[in-house]
């Protein structure tokens, strides 16, 4: 009896196509997209501004990394007034050799400019968050 090897692999690549489908597909559907409208509505400010700097840091209890990014404010769109420069805190960053990535998350860069949609407790004057 013979064995068509290209038979084998081709059941082969369906079993496994079909033991990983449930979890990619269960994957995807963690996340939905929001629309612009929603997000407007959702958000206590809206702002255009460019990253000047970014950091991350442990929380106190050294389970969790975020990153402390300050943005230079160029206007605001919905909210009330900002100072010049804004500080909004994100889950997940690198601190000495230890790494948090969090998803979906904004992949926020120095230097960058964008439109920011922030809830109040994400926002504050530089240096007004605790940080280790």
């Amino acid at each position: 009896m013979s064995i068509d090897l290209r038979s084998a692999q081709y059941r082969i690549l369906i079993f496994c196509l079909y033991l990983g489908l449930p979890g990619i597909a269960f994957s995807q559907c963690m996340s939905y997209e929001v629309s612009l409208q929603e997000k407007i509505q959702e958000a206590a400010s809206v702002f255009e501004g460019k990253i000047t700097s970014s950091h991350s840091f442990w929380n106190e209890e050294r389970t969790l990394i975020y990153t402390s990014h300050t943005i230079e404010t160029y206007k605001i769109f919905k909210g009330k007034p900002l100072s010049y420069q804004v500080e909004i805190i994100t889950e997940g960053g690198i601190v000495s050799s230890d790494m948090l990535e969090v998803n979906p998350s904004p992949n926020l860069k120095t230097g960058e400019i964008g439109i920011f949609f922030a809830d109040e407790s994400a926002v504050g004057e530089p240096g007004a968050f605790k940080q280790n």
